[in-house]
């Protein structure tokens, strides 16, 4: 054991066994010189808050001794005067004390003892759910349905109660912790903000894990809001355990971004606050993010010493989650390094300790097998991995969009349910007042029913329409499931079975089925780039400016330079009312065009391709028209290829979403346009829109 710990771990030991035996005085720890560091006659009751009070401030000050000199002697002033309410709360100051320090184990003692030492459920369900969070750390999931089960039992029909919203915040973290099922958290994480809504550190808590989904699932923007959020109220607050995940949460954030200066300078935050007030919780995680910035930017030594005191903190401090996520990270740089053997060692030690099921490392040991010439357990490792995708909730869902979805059909319905209502309540009062003062109690007595009867109606609906919300929910994540995925495999795999073609000289036929492989993966890259693209455009706000023709026109021709070479094409505009400005997105216009146009010479088998665009006024609006000299398309067929997916040929022949003209279609409907085809199915095909 370290000789710098060994006077601290002592001093824990003689308190806590001080606590437990409640027989001597505890005397206060010595400085180096033999004082006291610590006046030895405060007496209880007045000074129990005064310790509490004095324990926080000797954390910040970076004075553990002392803190936990103050913590166990509050508990000892509780104890001796039997005072649960007093009991408890020192018990759960102590618990904080160890848990910010690293000390899981310890801290899980304190709440087993808190446990023994009340009667009240209250109580009780407090320290199910604090012993719950330190699985969290440990990885330790064994009790977690029996802790949940206790504590659900005790809290009994007060499902409103504020210990009801640390109820469904906690079974969200085990939900998302262990089988790392994201849609039933959110939804407990929802549910534990709305019983608990002005409780501001309470939701900043919640926030922060709500932010660690948006991370994972790509949208840092409002991660980081969350994130800036929560830093500035901390720091207001002093709250130093809350400064520091805010760092870990907006390092995490710029580390998925490539931003590694911002990385580097949240982790150097953290450890300032390491060094100055000794907190410590969670903190492996620190030297993993500089470990992968390291690792990122190819500074080897660098990341393997991060790596390496990552793993050695976190087995000190019990932390199993943070100690995976090291060594997850030493094996991706020993496969960097081709120390393949080390690297599969590493990795099956992961899947042993099945504490972090959310991380891909059967892929990357399939990486390793396939290195060293183990094909075998290199398709064993990489069917694991496919069907922990399909076991699981995927990252790739799109959660913005999802919440669009699921918010602009909420308020929808809620809107039509709640104007309906309204108008009954008007007819309603303008009955009454025709009627004369003999009716009047007799109308207001079939009105109360009436409104009570609407009132019981509109509570039906509303209730219909949050479970419809949830079905909703659930089926948008499954149907969005898995799509970026296998782009990463298909890439992965196809990059491997290059560099062994080229080793091996293979024929032509074997490259063949490799470029066959490349194009599936730009197929289902271009589905998801368009699909984000659909749905923003579906639920984004609408902005409108004086878009310059001739700007976007040659916009247009720039982006679309190299498919012009490629085809050898020729691309007209022509204006003849020379119209300068339309009423419109300008980003959107391009798009459009730019699909338009970009069809044109995609489907076009003629040796000089061409496509006209065509501008001029109609009925106070503007007509464009994309005329081109391709293949055509058959009457049959117009209505189809406006539809979502529907393409005319194979996708993997012509490397297209389907997305296309059903993007340009919902754009200009969504500005109050419209777009049709005209073609006899063999002399190009003429595309025409107004706006």
């Amino acid at each position: 054991m370290n000789q710098k710990l060994l006077p601290l771990y002592l001093l824990q030991m003689l308190l806590l066994c001080g606590a437990l035996l409640c027989a001597q005085t505890i005397i206060p720890p010595e400085g180096s010189s033999g004082e006291p560091l610590l006046s030895p006659d405060l007496t209880y009751p007045e000074n129990y808050e005064a310790a509490l009070d004095r324990m926080s401030a000797e954390q910040v000050a970076n004075n553990p001794e002392n803190a936990l000199y103050l913590g166990y002697q509050a508990l000892r002033w509780a104890q001796a005067e039997d005072d649960d309410s007093r009991t408890q709360r020192a018990f759960h100051e102590l618990g904080l004390f160890y848990v910010a320090s690293g000390q899981y184990q310890l801290a899980d003692s304190m709440y087993s003892m808190a446990l023994e030492a009340t009667d009240q459920d209250t109580s009780k369900v407090r320290n199910y759910l604090r012993k719950l969070g330190i699985g969290t750390r440990t990885g330790d999931w064994s009790q977690a349905d029996f802790y949940l089960a206790e504590a659900r039992q005790l809290i009994g029909d007060d499902t409103t109660s504020t210990i009801m919203a640390h109820y469904h915040f906690a079974k969200g973290l085990y939900l998302f912790e262990s089988p790392y099922d994201m849609v039933r958290s959110l939804l407990e994480y929802q549910k534990a903000k709305e019983l608990d809504p002005d409780n501001r550190r309470f939701v900043n808590v919640v926030n922060h894990n709500l932010a660690g989904v948006y991370s994972q699932i790509g949208d840092f923007n409002k991660a980081e809001t969350i994130g800036t959020e929560i830093l500035d109220f901390a720091k207001a607050e002093e709250d130093v355990l809350g400064q520091l995940f805010a760092h870990y949460l907006l390092g995490y954030t710029a580390s998925e971004q490539e931003a590694y200066d911002r990385v580097k300078a949240n982790c150097y935050n953290a450890l300032a606050l390491r060094k100055q007030t000794g907190i410590s919780e969670a903190f492996g995680y620190t030297y993993f993010l500089l470990g992968e910035t390291h690792l990122a930017e190819g500074q080897l030594d660098s990341a393997e010493y991060y790596f390496q005191v990552g793993i050695e903190l976190s087995q000190v401090q019990g932390d199993a989650k943070e100690a995976i996520d090291n060594t997850g990270g030493m094996m991706k740089l020993r496969i960097q390094q081709e120390r393949y053997q080390e690297a599969i060692q590493l990795g099956e030690q992961i899947l042993a300790s099945h504490v972090r099921p959310d991380q891909p490392i059967s892929e990357e040991l399939a990486t390793a097998y396939y290195a060293i010439g183990e094909y075998n357990l290199a398709y064993q490792r990489l069917q694991q991995g496919l069907e922990r995708r399909d076991r699981e909730d995927d990252n790739s869902t799109n959660v913005e969009i999802l919440t669009a979805l699921l918010e602009e059909q909420f308020r929808q319905e809620r809107d039509s349910q709640v104007q309906a209502y309204e108008q009954q309540l008007t007819n309603q009062r303008l009955t009454l007042i025709s009627l004369g003062l003999l009716a009047i109690l007799i109308v207001l007595s079939i009105a109360f029913y009436l409104q009570s009867r609407s009132r019981r109606e509109l509570k039906k609906l509303n209730d219909s329409l949050a479970e419809s919300n949830a079905a909703l929910q659930q089926f948008a994540y499954i149907t969005s499931h898995d799509l970026k995925e296998p782009i990463r495999n298909i890439t992965s795999f196809s990059g491997l079975l290059d560099r062994n073609l080229k080793k091996q000289n293979h024929a032509a036929k074997d490259r063949e089925f490799l470029e066959f492989i490349i194009s599936n993966a730009t197929v289902l890259r271009e589905i998801v780039d368009s699909l984000q693209i659909f749905t923003k455009i579906s639920f984004g706000k609408l902005d409108r400016e004086a878009v310059p023709l001739q700007s976007v026109f040659q916009t247009v021709r720039d982006n679309l330079q190299q498919t012009i070479q490629e085809t050898e094409g020729q691309l007209c505009f022509t204006n003849p009312s020379q119209i300068e400005k339309v009423l419109f997105s300008r980003p959107m216009l391009i798009l459009v065009l730019q699909n338009l146009i970009q069809n044109g010479f995609k489907y076009n088998e003629s040796e000089s391709p061409t496509v006209e665009v065509h501008v001029e006024p109609s009925g106070g609006k503007t007509l464009f028209t994309v005329k081109d000299n391709g293949v055509g398309i058959e009457p049959a067929y117009f209505d189809r290829i406006f539809s979502p997916f529907k393409t005319l040929m194979n996708k993997s022949i012509t490397q297209s979403s389907g997305l296309g003209l059903s993007i340009c279609k919902n754009i200009l409907e969504r500005y109050d346009g419209r777009i049709w085809v005209d073609s006899d199915g063999e002399n190009g095909s003429v595309f025409s829109f107004v706006i």
